[in-house]
């Protein structure tokens, strides 16, 4: 019965990351392959999940429970390498290279990727802007 609380965690964070696909990306971000970056943010969600589930939580429910601490090398042991690995998963392009859900999580991280530049360039033109006027406002003196 561990797994269901487990399971469940998984499944509310998978769903989190489509949600927020959903919420967030527009159109315009996604092109033509809509269908193709819900999937994407779906399959990234359960990565990320796992990675939540199988790797943060034993650790925290270990060292909470006062079975371990940090100063104790089997945690290191355990999950350190899984850690790692995932980090370097999710950092890099790698999951992006996959044969069957590459196409996926590359149209995913795409349609994110061009919603933090539009979202760069405006807070940019936003800044560009108040500095013009603070430039303007000290000649004047």
């Amino acid at each position: 019965m561990v797994w269901l609380p487990t399971f469940l965690a998984a499944l509310f964070i998978a769903l989190a990351v489509m949600f927020a696909s959903v919420v967030v990306l527009r159109k315009r971000h996604m092109g033509e392959r809509i269908m193709a970056t819900r999937i994407g943010a779906g399959v990234y969600g359960i990565f990320f999940a796992g990675f939540i589930t199988l790797v943060i939580l034993p650790i925290r429910m270990a060292i909470f429970n006062g079975e371990a601490s940090m100063d104790d090398p089997i945690i290191l042991q355990r999950y350190a390498i899984a850690f790692v690995a995932l980090l370097v998963l999710f950092r890099t392009d790698i999951l992006g290279r996959l044969p069957l859900i590459g196409t996926y999580i590359r149209a995913y991280r795409m349609a994110f990727m061009r919603r933090n530049v539009e979202n760069a360039t405006k807070r940019l033109n936003k800044m560009e802007a108040l500095e013009q006027t603070q430039s303007s406002a000290g000649e004047g003196e």
